[in-house]
């Protein structure tokens, strides 16, 4: 950051009105209103959303926060489809089955469901459907179960990630996906295996996994964090601390993620820039098993819904990022 040594003598705009085009930082003097203005950073926020019409964790989540898709979840374990419009949640079409511990991409009208399982019906699931907006396609075969896999992307470019057979013996893997609308082909591993991790990024070729349960046949919450590029994975800057049931939305270097189990719940979220991680505004109350949508892929807006706060819950709450906001510069 400049110091005032830096800046002495610069001259500052002088304008008649408010500039359309300003950058974080930049000053400048109104001479119409005859203020000193600078571009800062706003506060970021939570708020409460409309409620689900039901509850569930373990539910997955795909779209914006004006168009959101929830389906699954547990307990008891449901095929409900849930649809949001930025105030109101209806019910969509309905899952081929009950289902929980799946993963979940996409928009609100063409979202990817991967893998899963009815904690009832043993052993998980190896399939992936896809949504239209109205209903659930035919499965195709994603190759293995997936119990706990997380997915980033989109219908036609996902990247499907961890996850493991139950019961045992492999809960957690270190196994990669891909899938290109048509076909799953296997991807290059990554180094730390996991499940029930967060993910974010904006198709097969970018894309960042968070935390997770690792170590085979336990439920030890890790701190890693991986970055994709469409071929390799490669170590980011680890989280702040050990996470696990949890989720987020974003890019690789402008993610969120938002709450989990440390290993209690917590409501602690942290956005990444791509090499560090700031903490910022926590949600109302510890959430855990949450599902998300995004605003778009950055973190200035997005939303999280059911999960357990303490019990299987069907609330939303909705994210405001640290936008862009000019502000009056004042003498007191």
């Amino acid at each position: 950051m400049a110091t005032y040594y830096d800046i002495f003598g610069q001259k500052v705009q002088y304008l008649s009105s408010d500039p359309s085009d300003v950058q974080t930082g930049q000053v400048w003097y109104n001479s119409t209103s005859n203020t000193a203005k600078v571009q800062g950073l706003g506060t970021a926020s939570w708020a409460s959303g409309g409620n689900m019409p039901y509850s569930g964790y373990t539910n997955a989540g795909a779209g914006t926060l004006t168009a959101g898709l929830s389906w699954g979840g547990s307990f008891p374990v449901t095929s409900t489809t849930a649809e949001y419009n930025g105030s109101t949640w209806t019910t969509g079409g309905a899952y081929p089955a009950a289902i929980a511990n799946h993963g979940g991409t996409g928009s609100q009208t063409a979202a990817l469901s991967v893998t899963g399982m009815n904690p009832g019906a043993q052993p998980a699931r190896s399939d992936a459907f896809e949504y239209d907006g109205t209903s659930w396609g035919s499965p195709t075969s994603v190759g293995r179960q997936g119990f706990g896999m997380k997915v980033l992307g989109t219908q036609t470019s996902a990247v499907a990630t961890g996850g493991g057979s139950f019961p045992g013996p492999t809960y957690n893997t270190n196994d990669t996906e891909l899938y290109d609308g048509s076909s799953w082909t296997a991807g290059n591993p990554f180094s730390t295996i996991r499940s029930f991790h967060s993910t974010g990024g904006v198709n097969q070729t970018s894309g960042i996994i968070v935390g997770g349960r690792s170590a085979p046949g336990t439920e030890t919450a890790i701190n890693a964090v991986e970055e994709y590029d469409g071929t390799s994975w490669t170590a980011g800057t680890v989280y702040p601390t050990v996470v696990k049931e949890c989720n987020g939305w974003g890019a690789t270097n402008d993610f969120i993620q938002a709450g989990g189990s440390v290993p209690l719940a917590t409501d602690a979220c942290a956005i990444y820039d791509g090499s560090t991680w700031t903490s910022t505004a926590s949600m109302p109350a510890a959430r855990t098993l949450n599902a998300t949508s995004m605003g778009t892929y950055n973190t200035q807006s997005g939303m999280t819904f059911g999960g357990s706060t303490g019990g299987a819950t069907n609330t939303t709450i909705e994210f405001t990022g640290p936008g862009p906001v000019t502000k009056t510069i004042t003498t007191s």
